[in-house]
């Protein structure tokens, strides 16, 4: 489930829907919104930060992802959708932090009020792939290649001043994989291997500070 400040609630399932649910002044949860548009379960869904936009990323075991986009009035539709974004399904997907790396304390920075509609996911292709809106479509940026086995999450770390963007990513080969990089828009994508587990790591959460990750294992 993934909560947007409006009191909207989103699901998603094995019967291949999103809904969107919003409370009213009862407490009751009603039906907002139902998104249709994959063929096989979704498997992670998550919306963008504030800055970027009223957007709802969704991926599936189909191997697309979409995009859930909002209006404001609570009117809602299912602008796109990224197919053979993963060949063997969708694990997992993350948004990036509204602004570049570096230019959140920074006013003063040329990228400032630029707004970073970028997200990164996870499949059972074993790749992790960076996406980017440019122009009217979703087009891969980067393709992150380390891991050996299905990626079962991925998490982009918040900017909180730091200079570089980071990734994690993690895999049924137990390993955990940070990425960096000081400059999107050159994509110059460096890795470490932290270290292995013996058993699968299926979910990996950020600190509110960017600093600290917490890994789930079976």
């Amino acid at each position: 489930k993934q909560w947007y400040q409006r009191r909207v609630r989103a699901s998603c399932s094995y019967d291949k829907k999103v809904i969107l649910w919003k409370e009213n002044e009862r407490g009751e949860w009603n039906k907002l919104f139902t998104h249709e548009k994959h063929a096989g379960s979704v498997n992670s869904i998550q919306w963008a930060p504030p800055d970027t936009g009223l957007y709802l990323v969704c991926g599936s075991s189909d191997g697309t992802i979409s995009i859930v986009q909002g209006f404001g009035d609570d009117k809602f539709e299912s602008s796109h959708v990224i197919n053979n974004a993963h060949t063997t399904g969708v694990n997992a997907v993350s948004w990036a932090p509204s602004h570049p790396a570096s230019t959140t304390l920074d006013p003063s920075s040329k990228d400032y009020d630029t707004v970073n509609k970028r997200f990164v996911s996870g499949g059972g292709d074993s790749m992790v792939r960076v996406w980017k809106f440019s122009g009217e479509e979703w087009a891969c940026e980067a393709e992150l290649k380390g891991h050996t086995n299905w990626v079962r999450d991925v998490a982009w770390a918040p900017d909180t001043g730091f200079t570089t963007s980071t990734i994690a990513s993690c895999c049924h080969d137990g390993k955990v994989i940070i990425w960096q990089c000081s400059d999107l828009d050159k994509g110059n994508w460096e890795s470490k291997t932290m270290h292995a587990f013996d058993d699968v790591i299926w979910h990996l959460s950020w600190s509110v500070m960017g600093d600290i990750l917490a890994e789930t294992i079976r």
